[in-house]
């Protein structure tokens, strides 16, 4: 009997043979009707579209700020914006978009405030950010040129105590900035010439002689492209203070570089001049010893207001005179000077002579500082050490306006006879050469830490040829001449020219006890602030006699 055999029927739901089983497809389903492939376009060119959003237009929608370039003519201006200084001129700055306002300040032009509409752009910021510029041209001010003038000789003088430009320390072109500043403000050409002519004494480095030459480029060219006109400006300004000055040889040499050296020294002109510095020097220490030969004897006191006053013969003083601490030829100019006869108080103004001061003007007294600081007659130093002081020492911690002050009420104390004021630099200068002509300041007070000693503490080696006590030493002393820094280097002069020096400074001489004695001769000088109130520093005063006419 057969068995019965099992037949089996391959199906399309059958596994395949191999025992692998195939992939099914995936099909998406339509979304509310619409086809995959419709919607799932959409949602990439949207994701796409945020991508872009979040980083090209997001940052400018959240960032508040704009970028706005601000110029100005002439430029350098302060840009100031809701009080606080973002800046100078010509600059880019971030400011909130919408509608802005802008201060601009420049010396010696008048200050204005400019609205600004700061832009709102928010499409592809960031490769293309909003971005607005802003040009304003000043107007000058009613006192341009004294503005202008005094800031210039200002920052000059400043950096002439600098040396040599360097790359930490470089000198700004402060003499091109003027004449271009000067330029704009439509200062005319003869002054702009005075000005430029006349801060040449401050010139100290090869950097600011370069500075001095550039300004008169721009000063010839009027703010145009240089040109032969310029050009010739410059020769005619350099000649110019070559021949209406003392002294150009040296401060071209000790000023312009290298290259001038070699020349000058080629041509034996530096050592012509350098010979007659030497003559006059000479000439200058005979006529001393002379005078002082004369004088022997017949030296003439007399007292006023309580201050005792030697006489001072008429006579001439030479500027930038190196005898005593034997300066190098080579920096100093020569100078004369006449100096009519005059009267100086034989010792520093006292701190007694000062008590009778304050008791006939209390409002100079110490307890009126803060009154006294706000009108910028004083700093806070001011008498800071007058009641530790004894009243026989040199009163000291008084301003240039205090000192003057003092001489103004001493000059009515003293009567019509008498004139009573600041000696000037020469006057001083005058008294000083001949006091100290032979002395070697062995025993003046020099080289200490306690400050100040008394003037009746060993006088007579203190005191001078004219019977003077502490001309050199002790405390330094004000005079009534503005302090000009490099008058020891070039002295320009003649009508047209008009000297530069830094305002609200007067010149001190004589050193103080601080000094190192081998540092302070009578030719010694220095510049302080009208309303700097030092330990170092006193004065004394001179009497002229008043004649009629």
């Amino acid at each position: 009997m057969r068995k019965a055999r099992k037949i089996t029927r391959k199906t399309e739901q059958d596994p395949p043979a191999s025992g692998h089983e195939e992939p099914e497809d995936v099909r998406l389903k339509p979304l509310f009707g619409i086809p995959p492939g419709y919607y799932l376009a959409v949602s990439g060119t949207l994701i796409l579209i945020l991508i872009v959003f979040a980083v090209f237009a997001l940052p400018g929608i959240r960032d508040r700020q704009r970028a706005v370039t601000i110029d100005s003519t002439p430029p350098a201006a302060s840009v100031y914006h809701n009080g606080v200084r973002l800046g100078s001129t010509p600059a880019t700055f971030s400011l909130p978009r919408g509608a802005q306002q802008i201060r601009l300040k420049r010396p010696g032009f008048e200050a204005t405030t400019v609205d600004i509409d700061v832009p709102r752009r928010w499409i592809a910021t960031l490769l293309f950010p909003p971005h607005k510029e802003v040009h304003y041209s000043f107007e000058p001010s009613e006192d341009a040129r004294t503005v202008l003038e005094t800031n210039g000789g200002e920052e000059l003088s400043s950096w002439a105590k600098i040396g040599e430009s360097t790359a930490r320390r470089p000198i700004p072109p402060v003499l091109t900035t003027f004449a271009r500043d000067a330029v704009a403000a439509g200062i005319s050409a003869e002054n702009r010439s005075q000005f430029l002519l006349g801060s040449a004494q401050n010139i100290t480095s090869h950097a600011m002689l370069r500075d001095l030459v550039s300004a008169f480029w721009t000063h010839g060219s009027d703010f145009g492209a240089p040109g032969a006109l310029a050009a010739s400006e410059v020769v005619s300004q350099i000649i110019h203070l070559h021949r209406h000055s003392e002294g150009f040889l040296p401060w071209i040499d000790s000023t312009g570089g290298n290259a001038f050296s070699d020349l000058l020294r080629q041509k034996s002109l530096l050592d012509r001049e350098v010979s007659d510095n030497r003559e006059k020097e000479e000439g200058y220490s005979q006529q001393l010893e002379e005078e002082l030969d004369d004088l022997a004897g017949d030296l003439q006191q007399q007292s006023s207001a309580g201050i005792h006053f030697s006489s001072v013969p008429s006579g001439r003083i030479l500027h930038g005179y190196s005898g005593y601490l034997g300066n190098s030829d080579r920096s100093a100019v020569r100078k004369w000077e006449d100096v009519d006869e005059f009267w100086i108080a034989r010792s520093p103004v006292s701190v007694e002579n000062w008590q009778r001061f304050l008791e006939a003007n209390p409002d100079w007294d110490r307890s009126n500082i803060d009154e006294l600081a706000a009108t910028g007659v004083v700093d806070e130093g001011y008498l800071s050490e007058f009641d530790d002081q004894h009243p026989d020492e040199p009163v000291v911690g008084v301003s240039w306006h205090a000192a003057r002050a003092f001489a103004d009420w001493m000059d009515e104390e003293s009567g019509p006879e008498l004139r009573i004021a600041l000696p000037t630099e020469a006057q001083w200068a005058r008294a000083a050469a001949l006091d100290s002509f032979g002395e070697d300041f062995e025993n003046r007070v020099f080289g200490l830490a306690s400050g100040v000693r008394s003037l009746e503490e060993n006088p007579d080696a203190r005191t001078g040829r004219l019977g003077l006590i502490d001309m050199i030493g002790n405390n330094w002393e004000w005079t009534s001449t503005p302090w000009y820094a490099a008058d020891s280097v070039l002295r320009v002069h003649g009508d047209s020219l008009r000297e530069a020096g830094r305002p609200g400074y007067y010149t001190v001489r004589g050193g103080s006890w601080a000094n190192s004695r081998a540092q302070i001769g009578p030719e010694s000088r220095g510049g302080q602030h009208e309303a700097w109130s030092t330990p170092f520093l006193g004065f004394r005063v001179v009497a002229m006699e008043v004649t009629d006419g």
